[in-house]
């Protein structure tokens, strides 16, 4: 039987937040030692002397932080930081030389010798965007008093990824989209009007088939501050939240069955299913949100199924029953917890 960490944060951010499209934003800046060869052309013991040599630096600020060397963690325990962080990296293979700090919130997150030396990640809402810059800058500026970075006078800080250097700061907002997923096509001048961002849709299949979730991000770093890096990245996000809505009242106005009928498949799915894959949960959570809104909806708030978002998936669900589990058995925990927390909800239309 594996044995999981057991201090890994309980509820974070994920579990607090109330958002109805807004989910979350994060805030990555990317750093290099300088003098060092980047982390994939460096032997364990380099590795090892980099993760000591930041990660002493790091908690020498915040001594509550804890520290997880990748040798230390189950393969469990690096998709839940995956899932949480919403890291575009595998952290499976993550071992000798390499490791991870957290915060006893999940707020806070430092990542060593992954893809580079230094990932500094802050995770909270919209509104959080500039202190969590803030709190990344601080320990950025600290952590240069001891270890210079790696800085080009015309490429910026330099990064394992050229297209991330300059200031190696990304900032990313997730919004739950379930309306303009289906207006994507009719609504693509809207991502094409600026070239700096990148929107993504999270979990698409292709086909048409998406689910709804939409990550906003400057594309690169290079020729512009991190204040208009933060502002582009709020100012995009705000015009795809305000179509959102428009495109929401405009399906309860004129399609109103078939989206009731959308949202009534959706309740039937998460109320009744035996089995459930995550990405029909997620999707089909976002549709209850969207008749939550609607008023065709009670017993529920946006806070849990919020929560139901992060805890369907694979290294949370299995963390939360502390067992690993085949993949027919998980596919009806996930069911199981969907009833148990969807219980007392009920369908108005």
């Amino acid at each position: 039987m594996v044995k999981f960490l057991s201090d890994l944060p309980k509820e974070t951010f994920w579990h607090h937040n109330d958002g109805e499209i807004e989910l979350i934003a994060l805030l990555t800046l990317r750093r290099n030692v300088e003098r060092f060869l980047f982390p994939s052309k460096l032997d364990k013991e380099k590795r090892s002397q980099i993760l000591s040599l930041l990660s002493q630096e790091l908690l020498k600020a915040d001594p509550s932080d804890k520290l997880y060397l990748g040798e230390e963690c189950s393969p469990i325990d690096k998709e839940w930081l995956q899932e949480h962080y919403l890291l575009p990296f595998v952290l499976q293979e993550a071992y000798l030389g390499e490791g991870f700090l957290l915060d006893a919130a999940g707020k806070f997150g430092a990542f060593f010798n992954i893809g580079d030396h230094l990932q500094l990640r802050f995770l909270g809402g919209k509104a959080e965007i500039k202190e969590g810059w803030e709190i990344l800058s601080k320990k950025d500026d600290k952590l240069q008093e001891n270890s210079p970075f790696a800085f080009s006078p015309y490429w910026g800080f330099l990064t394992a990824n050229p297209q991330e250097s300059g200031t190696g700061l990304q900032v990313e907002v997730l919004l739950q989209t379930p309306a303009l997923s289906l207006f994507r096509e009719e609504e693509r001048h809207l991502f094409d009007s600026d070239d700096r961002i990148e929107s993504i849709q999270l979990f698409s299949q292709g086909a048409g088939i998406e689910r709804g979730l939409l990550l906003i991000r400057n594309r690169s770093s290079i020729g512009m501050s991190e204040d208009q890096i933060v502002l582009l990245v709020e100012n995009f996000s705000d015009k795809v939240i305000a179509k959102e809505k428009a495109l929401r009242q405009k399906l309860i106005t004129e399609e109103e069955g078939p989206t009731k009928d959308r949202v009534s498949r959706a309740y039937g799915l998460l109320a009744h299913s035996y089995q459930i894959e995550t990405l029909e949960a997620i999707e089909a959570l976002g549709w209850l949100k969207f008749g939550l809104e609607a008023g065709w909806l009670k017993g529920v708030d946006n806070k849990k199924l919020n929560s139901l978002l992060i805890e369907v998936r694979r290294g949370h669900l299995t963390r939360r029953i502390n067992s690993e589990a085949t993949r027919e058995e998980l596919l009806h925990r996930r069911a199981e917890l969907l009833h148990q927390e969807l219980k007392g909800t009920e369908l108005l239309v």
